[in-house]
């Protein structure tokens, strides 16, 4: 069941067939996204920019939505997008041999790509749906400031939640750092 505004069919669902159920959903801002139980991948609304442009096949086990674009991960670790690509949002970087994309099933990590605009020192932190959730100014005096606690800080992560953030050049910054080390990446 979905209500709300329909303007775009976004709460049209598909009707299921073969018995399989819908075990996991996400809205963008007109378009909504179903992974099936048997694998495959719905989509109804606004298709605008691509984003309901679901690659065929089964196996989707995670899906996210930004506002005009769609991710899907396959349970082989390989995730694809689709739809709105203006700041590179359906540019899903190789996680590299031997490695896979991964959910958080539990909803309890945060994770923030950092995007470095280095001639003014402006660090903007980015959802992975696109998102900008904060933009930081670092002034010359905290270039050489921890930069993983001033994130942190600035965005006050839910209780519960564990705090991922990705620097510019796609690393899971671990440990802390300072301004200037992100700068330089």
């Amino acid at each position: 069941v979905a209500v709300g505004d329909d303007q775009e069919g976004q709460c049209s669902l598909p009707a299921l067939t073969d018995g399989a159920r819908y075990v996991r959903v996400a809205a963008g801002h007109n378009h909504s996204v179903l992974l099936r139980s048997d694998g495959r991948a719905v989509a109804c609304g606004s298709n605008a920019r691509g984003q309901c442009n679901l690659p065929d096949g089964r196996g989707y086990v995670y899906v996210a939505t930004g506002y005009n674009h769609t991710v899907l991960l396959r349970d082989d670790g390989q995730a694809v997008a689709c739809g709105e690509n203006g700041q590179g949002q359906c540019d899903l970087p190789d996680p590299g041999l031997g490695v896979r994309y991964c959910a958080s099933l539990s909803q309890r990590d945060v994770v923030v790509q950092l995007v470095v605009e280095r001639a003014v020192r402006n660090v903007t932190c980015r959802s992975l749906a696109g998102c900008a959730l904060a933009t930081l100014t670092i002034p010359e005096d905290e270039v050489e400031g921890d930069a993983l606690r001033r994130v942190m800080a600035e965005l006050r992560s839910s209780p519960g939640s564990r705090l991922r953030v990705v620097t510019p050049d796609g690393s899971l910054l671990t440990h802390s750092c300072t301004w200037a080390e992100i700068f330089a990446r």
